[in-house]
């Protein structure tokens, strides 16, 4: 069944790419982005002053993403029983959300003990992008890349032949048992990695960390992120999440 599906906030390139996925799939999908923050996306700029003039009932499913992080710009939605509010990280990680709101979607495991009640969606890629084209040279560490723009971040990652990332923290220097957005391009990429400070027994399994695509493939792809999306709005009332992505 055709949708009208709306995302806010273009967090990390992720709504971009699962709307591309849902438009294949017959929807209209309209994303919201608060800036022209990326070359590899394109859509709608929703400047702060305009956000009352989107009538929100017009869309089937509202996808909110990272709104801890704004949460004056997303007043706008508060209440609407269609929208999914969807945290990545810092908008929550610790800190105790602010805004009372459910159902909550989280893309790490780690922020499931954040967002009491939520569902882990893993972290969506297009695994046709992210393909290596070559074997590279050299040790990339996640945690020093720096102002390497989203569009050029898969060729910069496949320009090494490893990598490594120690633990990564959160806004108040908090370690966090979970791994990075870079290190699922990563592996999506095929790059023999190693994460130090994940916790494994979050996950149903841990990757061939010197053949990590498979990992990638199962967990992140963006058309098993989507089949379960479309699962997961199906549930009545989008209240009880009675579905698991594993």
């Amino acid at each position: 069944m055709k949708q009208h599906i709306a995302h806010i906030n273009n967090t990390a390139n992720l709504p971009y790419t699962i709307a591309e996925e849902q438009r294949k799939r017959g929807h209209e999908v309209t994303v919201f982005n608060l800036t022209p923050s990326y070359k590899y996306w394109s859509g709608n700029v929703l400047a702060p002053w305009a956000r009352c003039l989107v009538n929100w009932d017009d869309f089937d499913v509202v996808f909110a993403h990272s709104c801890g992080v704004m949460p004056k710009f997303f007043e706008t939605v508060v209440g609407q029983s269609n929208v999914l509010y969807w945290h990545h990280g810092s908008d929550v990680r610790g800190k105790q959300c602010k805004l009372p709101l459910k159902p909550h979607l989280v893309s790490n495991l780690d922020l499931v003990k954040c967002c009491e009640g939520s569902a882990y969606v893993p972290y969506a890629l297009d695994l046709d992008y992210w393909k290596s084209k070559q074997k590279g040279e050299g040790l990339l560490n996640l945690d020093r890349i720096s102002n390497v723009k989203w569009d050029e971040m898969r060729d910069y990652i496949d320009g090494y032949e490893r990598v490594t990332q120690s633990k990564i923290k959160d806004n108040e220097g908090r370690s966090i048992s979970a791994y990075s957005t870079t290190a699922a391009q990563s592996m999506a990429l095929n790059k023999p990695i190693q994460l130090k400070g994940v916790d494994w027994s979050l996950y149903p399994e841990q990757p061939d960390f010197e053949q990590p695509r498979k990992f990638a493939e199962k967990y992140h792809d963006v058309r098993k992120v989507v089949d379960f999306l479309e699962s997961f709005c199906r549930t009545k009332g989008m209240e009880v999440f009675t579905r698991r992505f594993f």
